[in-house]
């Protein structure tokens, strides 16, 4: 059985996901980094990563290395370039919250998954 995973610029979607795990992953214990500011996330967002996870994983343990602050910034980020890719932005250039992020993941799964199955189902 051959799973296709989309690359990380066709599920934009997923990157606020992936964030907050790798802050929780990355964080040093003593000065936690548990937030990343609208500007940087958007500045995430619009990056097409051609490395896929790997890239962004490396991103967000190379800006928490750098950063001082509690909140990770878009200066702390000197490794995401700002070229933005609108045919892959999800669904519009403004911040999306986490919970409508999650709304759609979740909605998206469920109707690929379904996809996915039904022809399964026939046989």
């Amino acid at each position: 059985m051959q799973i296709r995973l989309p690359p990380l610029c066709e599920r934009k979607v997923d990157i606020p996901l992936l964030v907050a795990h790798f802050l929780d992953k990355f964080s040093d214990p003593l000065q936690p980094v548990r937030e990343i500011s609208d500007d940087a996330l958007r500045r995430l967002m619009a990056y097409d990563w051609p490395g896929n996870v790997r890239e962004l994983e490396n991103a967000i343990e190379c800006a928490l290395a750098l950063s001082s602050h509690s909140v990770l910034t878009a200066d702390d980020l000197p490794s995401v370039p700002y070229r933005a890719s609108t045919l892959n932005a999800p669904f519009s250039n403004a911040l999306v919250p986490l919970e409508e992020l999650e709304r759609r993941a979740i909605a998206n799964t469920l109707r690929e998954t379904e996809e996915i199955s039904s022809p399964l189902q026939a046989s």
